[in-house]
């Protein structure tokens, strides 16, 4: 199992800061809408790293254009990706927020999934997890407790520069990145009979 960048103990992350207050009434918002709008959990996001996201990602594509750097073509369908987010069901957002972020019930196993308690300790096959050091969405320190809390004797971490999307999506991703986790896939799969039937994989 290969997990990216995946939040399990946000408690000391800039997203649990902003949203586990008790001063944010995050019931009291899904009241108010059927669905949070994209829009809102795209400002959330980019306001967590407003100089970057709202400075230097445009200072760097302007100095890409008068470089003549072809990496600016790429620019506007990244963009696009990015602020791409569909609307939030208010009772499903405010769910994910109060569980992970107010109570962190899934890294102190007190989550809840149709009525049975998911239990981290059950995972016994090889784990991979991959962390971006400069992460605002789910940082490091939030990723790794994971590697902790299963019971897999085959542990491992790969632990890159950069953010949240750049890790996969950035313009050094396929030389710096991809090739580290296709050699662990590569090294922890088999062909099996049901792989053979459905196509190798």
């Amino acid at each position: 199992m290969a997990l990216l960048t995946t939040p399990v103990d946000p408690t000391d992350s800039l997203y649990a800061t902003w949203v586990g207050r008790d001063s944010f009434d995050v019931d009291y918002i899904a009241e108010g809408y059927k669905a949070i709008p994209g829009r809102a959990i795209d400002w959330a996001n980019k306001l967590m790293k407003p100089v970057t996201n709202y400075w230097t990602t445009y200072r760097r594509l302007w100095e890409g254009v008068l470089d003549g750097e072809p990496g600016r073509d790429a620019f506007q369908p990244m963009a696009r990706w990015v602020a791409d987010n569909p609307p939030f069901p208010a009772r499903a957002y405010s769910d994910w927020i109060s569980s992970m972020y107010k109570e962190n019930r899934l890294a102190r196993g007190r989550m809840r999934l149709r009525k049975r308690r998911v239990d981290l300790g059950r995972i016994d096959q090889s784990l991979l997890v991959v962390t971006a050091g400069a992460d605002h969405i789910a940082p490091p320190a939030g990723t790794k407790p994971l590697l902790g809390l299963v019971s897999s004797d085959d542990v491992s971490c790969i632990d890159r520069p950069g953010g949240h999307i750049g890790l996969m999506a950035g313009s050094k991703a396929r030389e710096e990145i991809w090739p580290d986790i296709a050699r662990w896939l590569e090294g922890h799969s088999q062909t099996t009979n049901e792989g053979r039937n459905n196509g190798d994989r």
